[in-house]
């Protein structure tokens, strides 16, 4: 089976599960980016924790959606 193309990570649980789940977009697909949403789990966003671009806004139409 081909990997697919783009795979996001939409986990909405603390920061272990969401680390979690975009270690396994990684390995799932060629390209893997985090759906991160600011929530009482997880009251910071991507960008202060983390120095890349992995994050995106929405899940794209067409990417294969991942949650652990």
């Amino acid at each position: 089976m081909p990997s697919p193309s783009l795979v996001v990570s939409a986990e909405t649980a603390g920061l272990g599960n969401r680390l979690k789940s975009w270690v396994s977009a990684m390995r799932l697909g060629n390209e893997a980016r985090v759906c991160w949403p600011v929530n009482k789990n997880m009251p910071a966003t991507f960008d202060e924790l983390f120095a890349n671009d992995a994050a995106i806004d929405a899940v794209p139409s067409g990417a294969t959606e991942y949650s652990s």
